[in-house]
């Protein structure tokens, strides 16, 4: 059994060693890197098959090894340049982000939902900068972006979702205010919706990292949600 690794549904057509190979990949985070044993675990790997994947990463370039650890190389960046290249989103949004994030002196972040986390598509630092970069993953329940997500889904999905939380009650009930109001606050952050032309909600705009809880959070509002329909706008005149 993988374990760190989003659910999946297999199909007849999984193919257990790519499975693997991506387990592997998965395995690495901010550390600077990591030992064989360390990824075996990690995966819930043998540390032969590991040792074998990762020797196959190696192979493509995918990984390096420094004779005690295994680490990743640049050539990963190729899977997220690739997926950005085909979305019109970050490159829309990112003078927003700029203009949001030099008037507010705070951190702007663009988000989308993966699995139980948000992935951010864009960052722009504030005066205040603090530890985040395109790339990132937070778990969903702990940001304003993963709440404004999360909110949005269908109610079957969000209900499912909702049932393996331990508190699912407050969460839920958590959930419906931030759809009637139409934004989040949640750890010193705050988080309003961007819909696309069809009125659905494709990610979520972020202003944080060094915001005051309360006050100057709920004083950023205003702006920000005039950033998110500025976004808006943009999206529905750039061609698909």
């Amino acid at each position: 059994m993988m374990t760190d690794t989003p659910a999946v549904r297999r199909g007849p057509h999984f193919v257990r060693s790519a499975a693997r190979a991506f387990s592997v990949l998965l395995a690495f985070d901010s550390r600077s890197g990591l030992t064989l044993a360390e990824i075996a675990r990690k995966t819930a790997l043998d540390g032969s098959t590991a040792r074998r994947l990762l020797l196959t990463l190696a192979d493509l370039g995918y990984v390096r090894s420094d004779g005690k650890a295994y680490h990743l190389t640049p050539r990963t960046l190729e899977f997220g340049f690739a997926y950005l290249s085909t979305i019109a989103l970050p490159g829309v949004a990112q003078p927003h982000l700029q203009a949001l994030a030099h008037a507010l002196g705070e951190t702007t972040t663009l988000a989308v939902l993966d699995g139980e986390d948000v992935f951010q598509l864009a960052v722009v630092a504030g005066f205040r900068r603090h530890a985040t970069t395109v790339g990132t993953r937070l778990s969903a329940w702990t940001s304003a972006s993963g709440f404004v997500l999360l909110a949005a889904l269908a109610d079957d999905d969000l209900e499912r979702r909702l049932g393996i939380r331990p508190n699912q009650t407050e969460l839920r009930d958590e959930l419906k205010q931030v759809r009637a109001r139409g934004w989040a606050l949640l750890d010193s952050g705050v988080a309003a919706p961007i819909r696309n032309r069809q009125g659905n909600v494709i990610t979520a705009i972020e202003v944080g990292g060094g915001l005051t809880p309360g006050i100057a959070a709920h004083e950023d509002v205003p702006e920000l949600i005039r950033t998110a329909r500025a976004i808006e706008s943009d999206l529905a005149q750039h061609p698909e």
